[in-house]
């Protein structure tokens, strides 16, 4: 079985390695199931004289064609810079948009002739899958893990027919958590569901795969004085909650307990964080230290941190969650969101409302006892242990099987 992916936020040889490195991880994992897997990841087209930008450098130089750990990438170019909502430009101009944007990733898909095509999205990527179906016959499974585009496709009318049409001429269709899983039921119409129907259309991440073999199966050896050392990765925006963790680390130091905060990241919301940091007097104990790869968060994740926080809302499941689960971190994240569908309060970590960065500090206060560390973080890795690429890819293999198996029905042999 031929398996295309096409997913835009993904790596991009050789210098924008960093994006979506859950599209490798999976990538990997199927692969490792005996599929042939490519990775097709339309890339914003940047020309010559923007190129000596520096933040759009690393754009033009993103290569045609790469191997990544075995694994087959293509970018095909569009005319769309990297910093332009494509998806409002989408829902501007529906009609034309799949005659700018389309023909160069179709041309790219027939030379990889795939058996089966995975959507990660539905708008874009499931639009492009549904209209080269149209074209070639070929099934698509396209998977749903942005709040923000389906909230987008609940508010706009426009936008919620092409949504609705991709999930109603898709194959099959998942989302990543179960609240993800209704709404997107409830914009197609579908009636009552049984909690099974549900569980149907959810396929969760995985951690990474490096991490997935590491062992914390010691006891940590931390005494009570010693600082807890807190991690936090993700793109800093307003959404992410990195200002309420750091007003919560605030909250700890002027109880007198040692803590320090890194925070790995970038974004739009950087100089406002680090005025956050100058104005509160955290200078000592909470660092900015801008985007890292991802053997190097990883490495963070085992090595340098005691707990992982991140307090986001709109948050389908973050796969930095179930890396840091998966070496043993106890989980500080937000009641209500995709994370509160993997672990239990009080059990693998703690949930706290959206915003309450009081509430934050009296959980991360709790895991200064290496006691409660070490058994929160026991839990948070055997929760983790289920929550595989492996598993993942498993889901999806019986998805497609089952796809091919009713599409050469209907040919008839």
């Amino acid at each position: 079985m031929r398996i295309v992916i096409l997913a835009g936020y993904a790596p991009k040889a050789p210098a924008l390695l960093h994006l979506g490195t859950w599209v490798l991880d999976q990538a990997l994992a199927l692969q490792r199931l005996g599929y042939q897997v490519a990775v097709i990841s339309p890339t914003p087209w940047v020309p010559r004289g923007a190129g000596l930008v520096s933040k759009l450098a690393r754009w033009r130089a993103v290569q045609k064609r790469a191997c990544i750990q075995g694994i087959a990438f293509a970018y095909p170019r569009w005319p769309v810079p990297p910093q332009v909502a494509r998806l409002r430009l989408f829902y501007l101009l529906p009609n034309n948009w799949p005659k700018v944007l389309g023909p160069s990733v179709w041309r790219t898909l027939a030379q990889h002739a795939p058996d089966v095509i995975l959507a990660h999205h539905p708008l874009w990527e499931g639009e492009l899958a549904r209209q080269f179906k149209a074209k070639e016959g070929v099934p698509f499974v396209t998977v749903e893990h942005s709040w923000t585009d389906l909230k987008r496709a609940v508010d706009n009318p426009r936008a919620r027919r092409w949504y609705v049409r991709v999930l109603a001429e898709a194959d099959w269709w998942f989302a990543v958590n179960r609240r993800m899983a209704e709404e997107m039921m409830r914009l197609q119409g579908v009636g009552w569901v049984t909690s099974d129907d549900i569980e149907d259309h959810v396929l969760r991440p995985g951690g990474s795969a490096l991490l997935e073999k590491s062992d914390r199966s010691q006891p940590t050896r931390l005494c009570l004085g010693t600082t807890l050392r807190v991690l936090s990765v993700g793109w800093l925006g307003e959404r992410k909650g990195h200002a309420v963790l750091i007003r919560a680390i605030k909250e700890l130091v002027d109880r007198g307990v040692p803590c320090t905060l890194t925070i790995v990241g970038e974004g739009s919301l950087r100089p406002t964080l680090e005025n956050l940091v100058r104005q509160l007097g955290l200078h000592d104990h909470v660092r900015l230290v801008g985007s890292r790869s991802h053997a190097e968060v990883l490495r963070m994740m085992s090595e340098e941190a005691d707990v992982f926080a991140l307090l986001s809302w709109d948050e389908p499941l973050g796969v930095a969650y179930l890396e840091a689960m998966s070496v043993g971190l106890p989980i500080v994240g937000t009641a209500g969101e995709g994370i509160a569908e993997v672990i239990t309060d009080g059990e693998e970590g703690f949930l706290v409302p959206r915003g309450d960065a009081r509430g934050a500090a009296d959980a991360l206060h709790k895991l200064v006892d290496p006691v409660v560390r070490h058994k929160m973080g026991k839990k948070a890795k055997e929760t983790a242990s289920r929550l595989t690429w492996e598993a993942n890819a498993r889901r999806l293999e019986e998805v497609f099987e089952r796809i091919l198996s009713r599409s050469k029905s209907r040919r008839g042999g």
